[in-house]
């Protein structure tokens, strides 16, 4: 007998050993769970995120829908009341908010900080630098450009500025 296809499979909640924790891959993205493997916290994770792909057809809805329990904690079922998420003012708030998720994202191996994260640290800078202030609703696409000028004027290659390699 033939194995269903991916997309009708459930994603499985996997043991990540080197931490000891929980992760579950969804539409080809690794998403670690909090807390040890196992845990009342790691599976009622895992039980959301599953949940909300299964809700949007089978995929992972895009933006904040995917943010780890604690900033959407009105989509758990223990929850007893629907709290109201504030969006970040400025920029600088809209970028710490997302350094926050990437450090739960990107942990710690070996006791050495991941480098993965500073890479998205110094990309945020110029960002930061250029746009900190100003509404995060306002930054649009041809702000991004300018950014991607302050970086290369930052002494960092077009190609890898651009992402190619």
């Amino acid at each position: 007998m033939s194995r269903p296809a991916s997309h009708t499979r459930v994603p499985g909640y996997c043991f990540h050993k080197a931490h000891g924790t929980g992760y579950v891959r969804i539409d080809g993205h690794v998403h670690y769970l909090p807390g040890k493997f196992n845990s009342e916290e790691s599976v009622a994770e895992y039980n959301r995120l599953v949940g909300l792909w299964q809700l949007n057809g089978r995929q992972m809805p895009p933006g904040p829908a995917a943010a780890p329990a604690p900033a959407l904690a009105f989509l758990t079922p223990n929850a007893q009341s629907i709290a109201p998420v504030a969006f970040p003012k400025n920029t600088n708030q809209l970028i710490e908010a997302f350094l926050t998720e990437c450090e739960r994202e990107y942990p710690p191996r070996n006791g050495n900080r991941n480098s993965e994260l500073a890479c998205i640290e110094s990309a945020l800078a110029s960002l930061s630098t250029l746009y900190g202030p100003s509404p995060a609703n306002g930054v649009e696409p041809l702000h991004l450009e300018n950014v991607m000028k302050h970086y290369i004027g930052r002494g960092f290659c077009r190609k890898m500025v651009i992402g190619r390699r």
